[in-house]
């Protein structure tokens, strides 16, 4: 779980600082960065939370939970 947690958190902190750096760029630059790299990652980012998920939730039944 942590190996997910500190992935997750890597993706995260990448997809700010693009955000933050398409934000200033001219228009035609931060389309492209928005409808390429920003999707790619917020995909990366929503399929490493849903891992993380599910392996939280098998945790929780192999303890009898």
């Amino acid at each position: 779980m942590a190996v997910y947690s500190e992935l997750l958190a890597f993706k995260q902190e990448i997809l700010r600082q693009a955000s933050a750096r398409a934000a200033v760029m001219i228009p035609a630059a931060r389309r492209e960065v928005e409808r390429t790299d920003l999707i790619a990652l917020r995909t990366e980012a929503a399929r490493l939370e849903r891992r993380a998920d599910f392996w939280h939730r098998r945790l929780t039944e192999s303890r009898g939970e």
